[in-house]
């Protein structure tokens, strides 16, 4: 009788991928959410920029406060 050692990285014997991307609809809620948090995130950072951050971007203070001032759920 032989002893398998397990690695994470390798691939399991129930026939799925632990990569695999969920579906149905609680998984697409949860992307979904999961979205505008890191949108809202981003949003809040971005407009957290002093002046010269925002020049060495290339970004105006118009375009971060059109981009600040929309909802969590805009693109």
């Amino acid at each position: 009788m032989s002893m398998k050692t397990l690695y994470a990285g390798h691939s399991n014997n129930f026939g799925f991928d632990s990569k695999a991307q969920k579906s149905g609809p609680l998984a697409a809620l949860t992307r979904t959410v999961i979205g505008w948090q890191e949108r809202a995130s981003m949003r809040y950072q971005l407009a957290a920029l002093n002046e010269e951050n925002l020049n060495d971007m290339g970004l105006s203070f118009e375009e971060v406060s059109k981009e600040t001032n929309k909802y969590f759920w805009q693109d």
